[in-house]
């Protein structure tokens, strides 16, 4: 029985067109949004599924998990709601044909063509794991096939999320069992390697044109993926190299313990198989593309995200390559960054106004260096001390010197890193913090990576989910996803206060902070003050839709800003939470920025604004032709927008028109903000870029 049918052409305010597809969980349709004229496509829940209570639970616990993840390779979630009783979710359009549908047209692929949709496929779902999302049905229908082979990951309609405290998780098995790892169909609790298992499938598929188990009775198909090994890869392709068949056999071992940790992982084993055979098959002397400079040291994601069109053979040295190679014909600068210069914070301070203190002098707009960090698990940087600090891998942290690129120091920790270190600069030390798996925080000696405290197991209750904040006040603050905020001595790690605000909700994005008050955003579409002596809840205000970036503060003015995905930007008096002004977006805002007069915005339909900061007048807009996932940067002079086609621009703070001749490209999507330290700039696109005046 269907949900939709020719009488009722409209779901919430989305126009019914044509139903796409249904599945377990749900019925698809094609809908236009009037209000922006676009397409988009609408879940609605399953008929004989809409009565059951864990159904609609795992539902809403989709649509949460899914619309926290803002990647190019995975379609994003606009909004959801409840129609006529039925749950329903809305997603990015995405066009092209399914994986499916390219794998039946087009039988087993060329290798290179099979690991450029995988890199990306693994791209997408190593962020959504670092965020605690799992797929749960990764399979070729859930995989859109754009033009130039641009992947693009939908229906996260079995998403769960893992550390979601809230929701009892079922043992009943939901996946497509041609698909599914073995822990899935045993109902066993999952992680990450659970999908790394189904991409591997997918990976096999596209190479041999069909998977390793497949079977008309669904018993024996369950045998099979339970008890049977897979077929050697070989098999159906003996011209693949042998590395190609080591790394598939290792993914789909039974025991996840003995796969790949991560998606990155797999896809470097892949892609040195793939550089050796492309190595062994060309000529010496072939072009080498102009910012990489140390080719023999590419990732597979690097090298096929990049579309790099052609591989340069090794050196013909027994020295390895640099981690960073200045690039050729390249004046040397006029001077290194100052070393005062200080970005300590994701969103640069604890008022998260990502403003740069002077403006930036013209950039030389090729690199002047570059730092191959040999990984996908790049994350959003900080700086100061004439180095750059960034998660490098799923578990430690790197810093590189600023002036050259070149490492300074890695430091492996005990779990994965969660979100943007923080750096804390004083006369006698520095110290880098970081939140961990687990929960918990750790704090290293900013010069030498050395550890300098780890806070105890069992002290902070449920997983940090936001960067985390140094308030002007000299201390330390960590929100829990679940709602637990707490402030400690950055020195010692010694906590002060926690206070439990799991009554607002969930909380994904990290506070603003001044001296008097702490501000954060919640799940239920809402901003809390809280006091920075103790934790008092001082006020707490409505919004008009939910916020993925968190609030911002101007304190000339005394005001709190909060940007939300339903295209609002709010104005709060700090002291009272009282409305000041709205102002109003075409599409959901992806981050804030502001400097002296103005408030500016990015929204993931890629436009950005400038408003009045004083009363929320619209001074302009402007159409940056693409999506946008990067808040913006504010220097006073400049407000610089990176898109999802790898385009940094600078567009005048004034007038709203861009300067072309300043703008920074790349050759891939620029998805985490850049950030500015010595007057210098640094940007993330595979690799990291430095860029002086």
């Amino acid at each position: 029985m269907s949900i939709h049918t020719s009488s009722d052409s409209q779901i919430g305010r989305f126009q019914i067109e044509a139903e796409i597809g249904r599945g377990g969980m749900g019925v698809v349709y094609r809908a236009i949004d009037p209000s922006l004229g676009r397409p988009v496509a609408v879940k609605l829940l399953a008929p004989h599924l809409d009565a059951d209570q864990t159904a609609q639970r795992r539902f809403q616990a989709e649509a949460t998990a899914v619309a926290r993840l803002k990647h190019p390779h995975i379609a994003t979630v606009y909004e959801f709601g409840d129609h006529q009783g039925h749950p329903y979710i809305v997603f990015e359009w995405a066009e092209g044909r399914t994986l499916r549908s390219l794998i039946e047209a087009d039988g087993r692929l060329p290798l290179a063509r099979a690991l450029k949709i995988f890199a990306q496929i693994a791209q997408a779902l190593d962020y959504a794991h670092q965020r605690g999302v799992i797929h749960r049905d990764l399979k070729p229908a859930n995989i859109m096939i754009g033009p130039g082979d641009e992947v693009t990951i939908i229906d996260f309609g079995l998403a769960r999320m893992a550390s979601a405290a809230n929701v009892t998780v079922s043992t009943a098995f939901f996946g497509t069992p041609r698909y599914s790892s073995p822990e899935q169909i045993q109902g066993a609790e999952l992680d990450g390697r659970s999908d790394l298992y189904s991409a591997a499938v997918v990976l096999y598929e596209l190479l041999a044109g069909m998977p390793p188990f497949d079977d008309p009775s669904l018993p024996a198909l369950i045998h099979k993926q339970l008890n049977v090994a897979p077929p050697l890869i070989s098999e159906q392709r003996p011209d693949l190299p042998i590395a190609v068949e080591r790394a598939l056999a290792r993914a789909l071992a039974k025991q996840p313990a003995e796969r790949f940790a991560r998606l990155s992982d797999l896809a470097e084993a892949l892609g040195a198989a793939s550089l050796a055979a492309s190595l062994a098959a060309k000529p010496a002397g072939s072009a080498r593309r102009l910012w990489l400079a140390a080719v023999g040291g590419l990732t597979m994601l690097g090298l096929l995200v990049a579309l790099v069109p052609t591989l340069a053979p090794r050196p013909a040295t027994d020295q390895p390559p640099t981690e960073a190679a200045l690039v050729a014909d390249v004046p040397a600068p006029i001077s290194p960054p100052a070393h005062d210069g200080l970005w300590p914070m994701g969103a640069g301070g604890p008022a998260r106004r990502r403003e740069l203190p002077t403006p930036l002098e013209p950039l030389v707009t090729t690199p002047r260096w570059s730092h191959n960090p040999r990984t996908s698990d790049l994350g959003p940087m900080v700086a100061g001390l004439g180095q750059v600090y960034f998660r490098a891998r799923w578990s430690s942290l790197r810093a590189i010197d600023w002036a050259s690129g070149e490492s300074a120091w890695e430091a492996e920790l005990d779990s994965g890193i969660i979100g943007t270190p923080a750096l804390l600069v004083s006369e006698e030390q520095a110290l880098l913090f970081a939140a961990l798996d687990g929960p918990r925080l750790v704090a290293l000696d900013a010069a030498s990576g050395e550890q300098i405290w780890l806070s105890p197991e069992g002290e902070l209750e449920g997983q940090i989910s936001a960067d985390l904040v140094l308030g002007e006040n000299g201390l330390l603050y960590a929100i829990s996803e679940a709602g637990q905020l707490s402030c400690l001595d950055p020195w010692s790690g010694a906590v002060n206060w926690q206070i439990d605000l799991s009554s607002a909700g969930q909380f994904y994005s990290a506070p603003a902070v001044t001296a008097e008050a702490i501000f954060l955003t919640s799940s239920d579409d809402s901003l809390l003050a809280v006091s920075a002596d103790d934790g008092t809840l001082l006020w707490e205000a409505a919004l008009l839709g939910t916020s993925n970036d968190g609030p911002l503060i101007d304190p000339g003015r005394n005001l709190v800003l909060v940007g939300t995905n339903e295209g609002r930007l709010h104005a709060f008096f700090a002291d009272s939470g009282a409305p000041s002004w709205v102002a109003v977006a075409e599409g959901g805002i992806a981050g804030l920025a502001a400097d002296a007069d103005q408030i500016y915005a990015t929204t993931y339909d890629g436009a950005a604004y400038a408003w009045s900061a004083e009363d929320g007048d619209r001074r302009w807009s402007l159409d940056a032709e693409g999506p946008i996932s990067a808040p913006p940067l504010a220097d006073g002079a400049h407000v610089l927008v990176a898109t999802e086609a790898g385009e940094l621009r600078f567009i005048d703070a004034a007038s709203g028109v861009e300067d072309e001749a300043a703008r920074l490209s790349f050759q891939s999507p620029l998805t985490l903000p850049a950030i500015a330290g010595g007057g210098w700039l640094f940007v993330q696109s595979g690799f990291i870029y430095g860029f002086g005046p």
